[in-house]
């Protein structure tokens, strides 16, 4: 192999290889580093999803009427020790939608399921679901069976807003 001479370069030839040094000053780049430290801060969290609008107990006066499943949702939180559903009138009774019927039918007649036993609805927030641990994933679905005590009253629909309340357990 024949080798050329390169101005202003040496050539080392060493064991085989051949290497190329440049005369002169070797250019450097100034260097500089810190750090930083990157931190997520999660903060307690609660969604509650109803699922259902609105639902109908159906029935002649002097009866009771049930509706298993009649409200179903979902809660997600990540509060490590779990979370609540509270269930709450906005009312202390089922007003009649006709107008002129001076009817009504008391609230606590209106029962939920709740954990296992039926119990009279108030203008008060009664706990209808509680967990002392955080939800899956996808969140904890939920259903709640209704019944009414429906009394001597006249034919008309009754009614009444529910209000559900997730809230994290302190």
């Amino acid at each position: 192999m024949r080798i050329r001479p390169v101005a202003g370069v040496a050539l080392v030839i060493a064991g085989g290889l051949a290497a190329a040094a440049a005369h002169g000053p070797s250019a450097q780049a100034d260097v500089s580093t810190g750090e930083v430290q990157a931190n997520v801060a999660v903060s307690s969290a609660i969604t509650l999803t109803l699922h259902t609008a609105s639902f109908t107990l159906a029935g002649p006066p002097n009866t009771t009427v049930a509706q298993p499943g009649a409200v179903t949702y979902t809660v997600i939180s990540n509060n490590a020790t779990g979370y609540e559903v509270l269930v709450r009138s906005t009312s202390d009774v089922l007003t009649p939608v006709t107008a002129g019927n001076p009817d009504t039918i008391p609230i606590g007649n209106l029962e939920v399921r709740a954990i296992s036993i039926y119990r009279p609805l108030s203008t008060t927030d009664t706990v209808i679901a509680n967990t002392d641990t955080p939800s899956g994933p996808t969140g904890d679905d939920y259903s709640n069976d209704y019944r009414v005590h429906i009394p001597n009253v006249r034919a008309d629909t009754y009614h009444t807003t529910l209000v559900y309340t997730a809230v994290t357990n302190p």
